[in-house]
């Protein structure tokens, strides 16, 4: 497993999780007690497409949107909500690009900036 940091506006609000790559997804594990979880290929991929379809559209950077329930206007928080991905168990939120985000990082796709309140996305490809 890799070990990441989510990236939160605020240092001391950044969490630590793990993940790793597995023949059906993504496997998530989070430093508290919950099971694993895995984010499918094709969930995965179709984010990755549209936060970079979005970023190219918009000089290169893209609102993440990470609020559980009320992501920012045109962010990709916003269009995950509306996708309605379920997970088993449960469903993918806005929150979950807390943790794609630093893994789209990781995998060169994306840096972040902070602005405000907001956690910009920047596409480095």
């Amino acid at each position: 497993m890799i070990s990441e940091t989510t990236w939160h506006r605020s240092e001391e609000k950044q969490t630590r999780f793990e993940w790793c790559a597995m023949n059906e997804g993504l496997q998530l594990k989070h430093e508290n007690e919950n099971p694993p979880y895995v984010i499918p290929w094709r969930m995965f991929h179709s984010i990755l497409r549209q936060a970079m379809s979005m970023a190219s559209a918009n000089n290169g950077e893209i609102t993440a949107g990470t609020h559980q329930s009320n992501p920012s206007p045109g962010s990709v928080g916003e269009w995950v909500l509306a996708q309605n991905f379920t997970l088993e168990p449960g469903a993918l939120t806005p929150r979950h690009l807390s943790f794609l985000g630093p893994i789209f990082g990781r995998m060169g796709f994306f840096t972040r900036r902070i602005e405000g309140n907001s956690i910009k996305w920047v596409l480095t490809v």
